[in-house]
């Protein structure tokens, strides 16, 4: 089973990609070029937030075991602000993960139709699209 975060495909996909890059002819096309660069600077940035993330979740489990030895309010509250920022970090690690598929730098073009029958006046469209929703959402939770 695939993880949604291979680090080390990662890791292997931008050695590969600095080969291509110390290679005499490798300017011959420009446009390969510059997506291979493109490539390796959004994999270094996700190997990088990676690494520094998995260091400022180790020190906040030496803080934290420091801390249940012996505990001290300053320490406390400095954890719990490390503790925010931390998981700040994550979580916007989290969506460029989530968008750091092949497509997901591509621009995309969504219509809205006010004519469209999901948005009546009357609600009735809108409804519909609940009650679906809903039933998905049972199903889901039965299963």
């Amino acid at each position: 089973m695939a993880t949604l975060f291979d680090l080390e495909g990662k890791e292997k996909r931008l050695a590969e990609n600095n080969a291509l890059m110390a290679e005499a002819d490798f300017w011959n096309d420009q446009k390969k070029a510059q997506k291979i660069i493109r490539e390796s600077n959004q994999l270094k940035a996700l190997i990088e937030t990676h690494h520094s993330l998995t260091d400022a979740f180790a020190e906040l489990s030496e803080g934290i075991s420091e801390l249940s030895s012996s505990f001290d309010e300053d320490m406390n509250e400095l954890i719990s602000e490390e503790y925010t920022e931390t998981m700040k970090k994550f979580e916007a690690f989290e969506i460029q993960v989530l968008l750091s598929s092949p497509y997901d730098d591509h621009n995309a073009i969504l219509e809205i139709h006010p004519r469209c029958w999901w948005y009546r006046s009357d609600g009735l469209g809108l409804n519909v699209i609940s009650y679906v929703y809903a039933l998905g959402r049972k199903k889901r939770l039965q299963d």
